[in-house]
């Protein structure tokens, strides 16, 4: 087993627009580009974790007509995220706009269509050699026929990771999550709709069946992290926040860099929050992709303690 991050993409192309006021279905509102990114959040995770310096590939699936395919790999390949085995054919590319009115924001998913990845030899053992595989729920039903690739992996001893962002009104996000997850990144909403669809304690299951941490986020008031025996809590560094896009996601890149660094769960906690914190000053997914010495100065800045 080699020591990096495997992404399951689902990249897009996110477009942000300035509008004058909220809009309401129905009615007109003007809006003004205020340019794009590269997106998705296990991108933006894997952008932040690869600044930091942690070995990181992707695997997706992307058109091979298309201007936004060239557009996500400058982005992956600037922040030094291997490329190499992601896939191309006839697909659509996801897309998301994003228009921010003051401290409001809407988003609208342009879903992608694209086929299952075919699980030859040579995927299988891109997913048994990864330390880490990183996605989101949804993605993993979109990308492959059944999650017997994924269970052969942690075979392997490979970790599975999720951002899980989800509603969870539906069986397969919980057969996904509950049968795979080896840790997860999720806010306290979601983990709310989690909890009050589930028979017991997801954290009881999850532990049960061999989940190693849970991190629940809840913006400004700071993150807990629950192992099977112990629980950590960091506050948020707070800051002036211009998009709070990718600040989830942020978080999780830095705190799976800690661990891959050898960090223990509070320096992780401690670490990642600032960088969810400095996502937050800029625009764009990417806005935290910076080397640790960077996220400790912009936390001497801002009077907080990570270590």
């Amino acid at each position: 087993m080699d020591n990096y991050l495997l992404l399951l993409l689902g990249s897009s192309t996110d477009e942000f627009y300035a509008a004058d006021s909220w809009p309401i279905e129905g009615t007109y509102t003007a809006a003004k580009s205020n340019g794009k990114a590269a997106g998705g959040p296990p991108l933006n995770m894997g952008c932040v974790c690869a600044a930091n310096g942690g070995n990181v590939k992707g695997l997706d699936y992307l058109s091979d007509n298309d201007e936004s395919s060239k557009f996500i790999i400058s982005v992956l390949n600037k922040y030094g995220i291997d490329t190499t085995n992601i896939q191309y054919g006839t697909a659509t590319n996801q897309k998301v706009v994003i228009i921010n009115t003051g401290n409001k924001r809407t988003m609208f998913v342009v879903l992608p269509e694209r086929p299952f990845y075919t699980v030859d030899d040579k995927l299988q053992e891109l997913l048994n050699n990864a330390k880490y595989i990183y996605s989101m729920m949804h993605y993993v039903k979109s990308s492959f026929e059944n999650i017997e690739p994924l269970l052969e992996a942690k075979k392997h001893g490979t970790k599975i990771i999720f951002d899980a962002c989800c509603e969870f009104d539906k069986d397969w996000e919980f057969d996904i999550l509950y049968s795979l997850a080896d840790g997860v990144f999720i806010n306290k909403q979601d983990y709310t709709n989690l909890k009050n669809n589930s028979e017991k304690d997801p954290k009881e299951i999850l532990f049960e069946k061999g989940c190693e941490f849970i991190c629940v986020t809840d913006g400004e008031n700071g993150t807990t992290c629950y192992t099977k025996d112990n629980q950590y809590k960091a506050e948020a560094c707070l800051t002036n926040v211009v998009d709070s896009t990718g600040a989830g996601d942020s978080f999780a890149g830095t705190f799976i860099y800690s661990l891959q660094k050898g960090y223990d769960y509070q320096k992780a906690l401690r670490l990642a929050s600032v960088s969810g914190s400095l996502a937050c000053t800029g625009l764009g997914g990417q806005t935290a992709c910076h080397s640790e010495k960077e996220l400790y100065e912009f936390a001497e800045k801002h009077n907080y303690k990570i270590d």
